[in-house]
């Protein structure tokens, strides 16, 4: 009577690994832009734990657009990404003593512009002070950096996309910064190198465009809506893309007031040791431009203006001004990509520059 053999472990285990350690290889030696869509994107060991890229890298490149890969449609754009010695997207080295920093996600970052078009660089020309970038990843550890370096910036700009309305998170307090939530010494290692795993693996702002994202988008296409007959021309008769997962939950009042308090906490932290918050969400394409979908939260910015003027925070509303445009032919959204353009940015410019002159504060 035969026996069967019984599964060897270490074969077992070689099995596991080998694949395993093949794919950390690749993603550390293939060329920096080989899976993604996005310059930084994708997965490095190695950089500085609290840092959304790379520090003191600078590429240019042809931007493809994180909606059109490998089509037709896709941008090409020259731009040029360079990061500081903290791993932001500041042109080394960063200013010291910024009187205005800029956090939120990849809108904020500067995604599909080169780095004289990012909100920072564009911001720190108009009012002619240092500004500073702390965007992508995640505004917790930016904050942390911020106030755990010693700045006090005056103002502090969060810039988000209108997909993270009703899902803001608590924020760390800037007046005690720290990256860990444990105070056993052992139980903080253990936590940074959670973080280490996550931010090298999944980070929040490569989970749209990151390694995984790209490799699905080789075969997957986006949705597109034709732009109407008395702008094609204008446009060049390209097609707008719209990304197609679900962007578009509604977000209720109830969400909105959760944002609203903890934007408000934050506030109230802030004003103690000198610092003002300013706040925006950029519009998703799909509030804006016509697509081939049902716009489930077009109603957003008219339930979200009653609510956030009872809280008398400084709020940037992009969203009339866009809407106002797009009435006239003009995009403020890259046609292939989910980011903002240039001009989009300007709205922003405008408006923010006339809050902080108002306040005075950077004349004292």
């Amino acid at each position: 009577m035969k026996h069967s053999r019984e599964p060897n472990p270490i074969a077992i285990l070689i099995l596991i690994t080998l694949p395993a350690m093949a794919f950390l290889f690749f993603v550390n030696t293939l060329p920096i832009d080989r899976f993604t869509p996005r310059t930084w994107e994708s997965l490095f060991v190695g950089s500085p734990i609290h840092s959304p890229f790379l520090a003191l890298r600078s590429l240019t490149k042809l931007e493809k657009g994180d909606l059109a890969l490998q089509s037709q449609d896709a941008l090409t754009r020259k731009i040029r990404f360079t990061t500081d010695e903290f791993g932001y997207r500041n042109d080394p080295p960063a200013c010291p003593y910024p009187q205005v920093v800029i956090i939120g996600d990849s809108m904020a970052v500067g995604g599909a512009l080169t780095q004289e078009e990012t909100p920072s660089t564009r911001l720190a020309q108009a009012l002619g002070t240092c500004v500073r970038s702390f965007a992508g990843g995640s505004y917790s550890y930016a904050i942390n950096s911020i106030y755990g370096l010693g700045l006090r910036p005056k103002f502090l700009i969060l810039i988000l996309t209108q997909r993270t309305a009703g899902g803001i998170r608590p924020f760390p307090d800037p007046n005690n910064p720290g990256w860990g939530v444990h105070r056993f010494k052992i139980l903080q290692t253990i936590y940074g190198a959670y973080l280490e795993i996550r931010k090298n693996l999944y980070w929040n702002f490569r989970s749209r465009h990151g390694v995984f994202q790209a490799m699905i988008r080789l075969w997957q296409e986006p949705k597109s809506g034709i732009l109407p007959t008395h702008l094609a021309s204008e446009m060049n008769t390209k097609k707008i893309l719209f990304y197609q997962n679900d962007w578009e939950r509604r977000v209720t009042e109830r969400e909105m007031e959760s944002d609203l308090l903890r934007l408000g906490q934050l506030s109230a932290q802030l004003k103690p040791i000198g610092t003002k918050l300013i706040f925006t969400f950029v519009p998703n394409k799909s509030t804006i431009y016509p697509g081939p979908f049902i716009d489930h939260d077009a109603d957003f910015i008219t339930r979200f203006l009653p609510l956030v003027q009872k809280s008398n925070l400084d709020f940037i509303d992009l969203f009339h001004p866009f809407r106002e445009d797009w009435k006239n032919g003009i995009m403020n959204h890259h046609l292939q990509d989910t980011h903002w353009n240039e001009h989009g940015v300007s709205h922003f410019i405008e408006r923010t520059t006339s809050i902080i002159t108002e306040s005075g504060s950077l004349g004292n």
